[in-house]
């Protein structure tokens, strides 16, 4: 299915209004769960650092940059394996913490 160039700008402000959304809310309501960033290269940023890094963010975004600051979608910590699982099992399940790809804070609610 081709996209239109419509679509895709639609798509980019829907992203871009939910990166801001983010920014000034850091939690999902309701639920109270931590927000985070995925970025083009796979990654993954906190809301602290997307908002220390907002310019870096909508530049890559306007420029369509694809780099580690091209928020691409925003997450809810909620879809991440619990951080008490993890810790407990995740070795052996093969899971591993979830962290921020700058400042390595844990994502994992």
């Amino acid at each position: 299915m081709n996209t239109t160039k419509t679509e895709f700008l639609s798509k980019s402000a829907q992203v871009s209004a939910q990166i801001k959304t983010a920014i000034r809310q850091g939690y999902a309501w309701p639920g109270g769960y931590t927000l985070f960033g995925v970025t083009a290269s796979g990654g993954c940023l906190c809301v602290p650092c997307m908002k220390a890094n907002f310019k870096a963010v909508v530049w890559d975004r306007k420029n369509d940059a694809r780099g580690e600051w091209c928020v691409i979608a925003i997450e809810c910590a909620q879809s991440l394996e619990g951080r008490e699982w993890i810790e407990e099992n995740g070795e052996a399940e093969g899971f591993a913490l979830t962290t921020c790809d700058n400042c390595n804070a844990i994502l994992n609610d």
